[in-house]
């Protein structure tokens, strides 16, 4: 009897043997054949490879843009007062000529040399949404550095200009460097990581991101004018870019 025992354990350990092996295998296993994204370190720093299957490229809709190198004029308006030809800056011999006016713009004196002073300006009354008339700088002398404002006065010539004085209107200036080609972006292809630090995610191969830092100048629109930034061509992440962050850095991994 103890002999027929153990031969029915031992048939009952064999006849389990095959169930164990071919049965299917734990869905982590699967999972992970194929990953829909694999992060390689790049030497030299804290950056990597961010490279998506297809699958993945497919799931967030990657979209790119390349960055792009132009001049871009860059405007700003500001208030100002209409006066007479005879009530000028008071340093100046030069008048309006045959019907035209002044047009003093008071500014903060920090202000005062972000203004391209070489170009025109636009003078529009309040109430008016047309572009207004031209206005020509002249120059006076420097404000006292210890005033917290200055004024900086423009001549409007033009025949039918419509002012009077006292009006209040709007002045359209130029800001320096606006004819200075810049890098531009899509302002959404900026990311930020936990530290408000700015970067655009890159690609040079097929399904292959790289964090790239940039620094945003200023947004103009939808576009971010930057002072550092890669390469003019360079294709840019415009749709996904968050999605790569977290996946370089492990977010919700």
């Amino acid at each position: 009897m103890k002999y027929r025992n153990l031969w029915i354990i031992v048939l009952f350990i064999v006849a389990g043997l095959p169930l164990t092996g071919c049965g299917s295998p734990p869905k982590t296993v699967a999972s992970h054949a194929n990953p829909p994204a694999g992060i390689t370190p790049i030497a030299g720093g804290n950056l990597h490879n961010v490279v998506l299957s297809e699958q993945a490229m497919q799931r967030l809709k990657i979209q790119t843009a390349p960055v792009r190198e132009e001049p871009v004029t860059r405007k700003r308006s500001v208030g100002g007062a209409v006066s007479l030809p005879d009530a000028g800056p008071p340093n100046t011999t030069t008048k309006p000529g045959p019907g035209g006016v002044w047009v003093r713009v008071p500014l903060p004196v920090a202000d005062l040399g972000k203004v391209d002073r070489r170009q025109d300006v636009r003078v529009r009354p309040l109430d008016s949404a047309d572009q207004g008339v031209p206005g020509r700088l002249v120059e006076t002398k420097a404000p006292d550095p210890k005033a917290v404002t200055g004024d900086l006065y423009y001549v409007v010539d033009s025949a039918g200009h419509g002012l009077s004085a006292g009006q209040r209107v709007h002045v359209d200036l130029t800001l320096a460097g606006s004819t200075t080609p810049r890098k531009l972006i899509p302002y959404a292809a900026v990311v930020y990581d936990t530290h408000g630090d700015t970067w655009a995610y890159t690609s040079n191969a097929p399904g292959t991101f790289v964090r790239h830092r940039v620094v945003v100048d200023y947004i103009e629109g939808d576009m971010a004018v930057l002072s550092e930034g890669p390469p003019t061509g360079t294709a840019v992440v415009t749709v996904g870019g968050a999605e790569l962050l977290g996946t370089e850095f492990g977010v919700g991994h």
